[in-house]
């Protein structure tokens, strides 16, 4: 939080509920009036770019636009979608999931969920990529990044799989990579191809 303001304030000997005597010493109180901007408005920026907590982040370029999507666990709506047009001005302007996808997480299950999403574009469409550990790996698309996403598809089911990282082969077919703890898979649909890391 930017401090733009500060109040003196004089505490004195107090007396608590167990009779201790606190001796407080005049103290600062920051009150904010805006939130933390890391734009200097000079063309310098200082870190944290942002200030706040997005877990596994993944960003793409499309023109002039920046695109950055973060883990969003078991909250709903989930997978916040933040643009720029500079890496420095971040907003959030959409939600990718307005619910998880499974009837289960209708109640909080924290350590589950949404997590490490990747975000891609090519011709036109924009792809998310999300995996639940416990039920698979998601995909969900749109044409426009500020408008309606399509309801996630479970296209790897199972559990087990993280760190989905979808690209476009020079033959055009699309190619999710995905990990599991045991292997890693390069392929969309043939886990034969998949490779034991041991």
């Amino acid at each position: 939080m930017a401090l733009k303001k500060s109040v003196r304030v004089r505490y004195t000997n107090d007396i608590n509920n167990s009779g201790k005597n606190y001796n407080r010493k005049a103290g600062t109180i920051m009150k904010t009036n805006s939130m933390w901007n890391a734009d200097l408005g000079n063309g310098s920026y200082r870190n944290p770019i942002l200030y706040a907590d997005y877990s596994d982040p993944d960003a793409i370029r499309v023109g002039e636009d920046y695109f950055m999507i973060a883990s969003s666990f078991c909250n709903a709506p989930g997978l916040p979608l933040l643009h720029s047009k500079d890496l420095v001005n971040w907003k959030v302007v959409n939600y990718i999931i307005n619910e998880i996808p499974e009837e289960r997480y209708r109640e909080p299950i924290h350590g589950c969920g949404v997590w490490a999403p990747a975000i891609r574009y090519h011709e036109g469409t924009y792809f998310v990529c999300f995996p639940m550990p416990d039920e698979g790996i998601y995909m969900s698309t749109a044409t426009d990044p500020f408008g309606t996403w399509t309801k996630p598809v479970n296209i790897r089911p199972g559990a087990g799989w993280i760190d989905p990282c979808p690209f476009w082969d020079d033959d055009g077919k699309q190619q999710p990579d995905f990990s599991d703890p045991r292997f890693l898979f390069i392929g969309a649909n043939d886990p034969s191809l998949g490779k034991n890391k041991k």
